[in-house]
């Protein structure tokens, strides 16, 4: 059975079991996908001009298998998508002497040019560096 993540939104439970399950459902029926689209991959920037400086706070890197944010990365665990432009994902965050588990929705622009991050409602774009 197929759900989509904007169904599950719906049922009557909190957002973050909603998005857990969603998770982990979707990645079982495609247990064969384990690299993060390419469309999501790159570096991400709430300003095109602090493209490649290392010390923005809103720095955000997808890997294949990685996420990097200004203060903390780590593996992404497990990750689902709806359609092609959109991904839920769980990653095992580090830094600053701490380790810990996070939720992260993200939804692409139709032209690829934005990721913008809805976790729990967010939305906080980010630009692609070229």
């Amino acid at each position: 059975m197929q759900m989509r993540i904007d169904e599950l939104e719906k049922c009557s439970f909190g957002r973050f079991s909603v998005a857990l399950f969603a998770i982990v459902v979707l990645a079982a029926q495609s247990a064969h996908a384990r690299e993060v689209p390419d469309v999501f991959q790159g570096e991400w920037n709430s300003k095109s001009s602090a493209c490649g400086a290392a010390g923005n706070d809103t720095r955000l890197r997808i890997n294949d298998d990685s996420i990097a944010f200004h203060e903390s990365e780590g593996p992404i665990e497990v990750f689902a998508t709806q359609g092609e432009r959109e991904i839920a994902m769980i990653v095992s965050l580090q830094g600053e002497g701490e380790r810990w588990q996070s939720f992260r929705h993200f939804r692409l622009s139709e032209d690829g040019s934005r990721l913008t991050d809805i976790t729990y409602g967010r939305n906080f774009v980010r630009h692609r560096c070229r």
